[in-house]
């Protein structure tokens, strides 16, 4: 059995707490001890981190893998990001790779799946949805919904996912369907976040999208005919965003209902928060070869707005990330890595920089640990602690003070094995 003896770091175990400088014993896949001046095992690797940081392995809470590709785990993993959550497609190949990474076969990030989302009628994305999605399958009554959701179950997702075109009868029957098996979010259009909310739901994706006909003034609300494959749409969307009042009162009614509810938000910033779309050549190259073969993947159009109207739009999505944080709306990282225009792994550092302009840099750590572990309904991930998983991440700097600092990765380990 690898024993590995991690000397002399600053722990941050993932709680929020302030970390301690402690020694971390790893023996095979889990953490066996924590504590000050632990002795080496006979033959364990010991591992100097003076001066360090280490934390739990970090969890992208919203991901598309079979979009992005195989390739792309290990950039995470390099990265520190150790586990990510896929958010749907094809069903036959996310259960697929979801297995192939639960068995080890797949180098990096380890990969947990929602299999096949459930889109209702009209689909959001139209005649382009299976080009896009590769798989996304319409649910016109309560009898197409079971079906899909009885398959997931029986393949052991790790959660269910309600799409844009899903109305609200459908989203409570889904609630009622599953039956708190397993979590449920939605990425939502048809439905409200304050309907999904009042139906039971567990998660929102995509503040930019899923709470806009919350929030959005009246002069700004979107036509019924208007749907993500409509190159206005995404123009129009961050028009409203420029309009919407963070801190009014269809803003305060919504947090309030999220946060009485115990709904978590997923806000992937990096779609809509981001003005400066463009990348370092380190993150330039990080993208993969099924990415670059994707439209999608290389940007989402904004046509016709003036950079004013962008800056305002962004600004209000953070400021209603803070406004869900102070009301105790959990807030997690997700990048939509696959369908957005991030590269992976460097993607979600940038999904925590936008975070930490709205909440503090102790509980986006946390919230990409110990915080996403909880809505994965996993506890023995997102902490350091006897009887953990041994995924770590060993860091050169302190993001509690320079969020910045979590891309600056000395080592990291999953399952108790260095990432090479």
């Amino acid at each position: 059995m690898t024993q590995i003896l991690i000397r002399g770091a600053r722990v941050f175990d993932g709680s929020g707490a302030a970390p301690v400088s402690a020694d971390v014993l790893v023996e095979g896949d889990r953490i066996s001890r924590v504590g000050g001046d632990l002795a080496a095992p006979d033959g364990a690797e010991v591992v100097d981190a003076a001066g360090k940081f280490l934390m739990p392995g970090m969890i992208d809470s919203h991901v598309h893998a079979t979009l992005f590709g195989e390739d792309g785990l290990l950039t995470y993993a390099r990265l520190g990001v150790t586990t990510v959550k896929d958010l749907g497609g094809s069903f036959v190949n996310t259960i697929d790779l979801r297995n192939r990474s639960r068995a080890g076969e797949v180098p990096g990030a380890r990969v947990v799946t929602v299999g096949a989302f459930v889109e209702g009628d009209p689909a959001a994305w139209g005649a382009i949805g299976e080009a896009l999605f590769t798989g996304m399958e319409v649910h016109r009554a309560r009898a197409d919904v079971d079906r899909t959701i009885d398959r997931n179950l029986a393949a052991g997702v790790d959660g269910i996912k309600l799409y844009a075109g899903l109305p609200p009868d459908l989203v409570r029957h889904t609630v009622a369907r599953v039956d708190g098996r397993v979590p449920i979010t939605g990425h939502l259009t048809a439905t409200t976040a304050s309907e999904a909310a009042a139906a039971g739901i567990g998660g929102l994706e995509h503040l930019l999208l899923t709470l806009y006909r919350d929030l959005v003034p009246p002069e700004h609300a979107l036509e019924s005919q208007e749907t993500m494959a409509s190159p206005p749409y995404w123009a129009k969307v961050r028009r409203g965003w420029a309009a919407i009042d963070p801190t009014g009162e269809p803003a305060r009614r919504t947090i309030a209902a999220m946060a009485s509810a115990g709904v978590r938000m997923i806000p992937t910033l990096v779609l809509g928060a981001r003005v400066n779309q463009e990348f370092s050549p380190e993150e330039e190259a990080a993208f993969t070869s099924a990415q670059r073969e994707r439209m999608i993947a290389r940007g989402v159009p904004a046509q016709g707005l003036a950079l004013e109207e962008l800056e305002r739009s962004a600004n209000n999505l953070l400021r209603v990330v803070e406004e869900m944080h102070r009301a105790g709306v959990p807030v997690l990282p997700g990048t939509d890595c696959g369908a957005v225009p991030v590269p992976p792994g460097y993607g979600y550092h940038l999904e925590l920089e936008l975070l930490a302009k709205a909440m503090p840099n102790a509980a986006v750590l946390a919230a990409a640990t110990s915080g996403a572990a909880s809505w994965l309904r996993r506890d023995d991930l997102g902490m350091i602690a006897p009887g953990k998983r041994a995924n770590l991440v060993l860091i050169d700097g302190d993001p509690l003070r320079d969020i910045t600092d979590t891309r600056r990765v000395s080592a990291a380990w999953i399952d108790g094995t260095k990432i090479p």
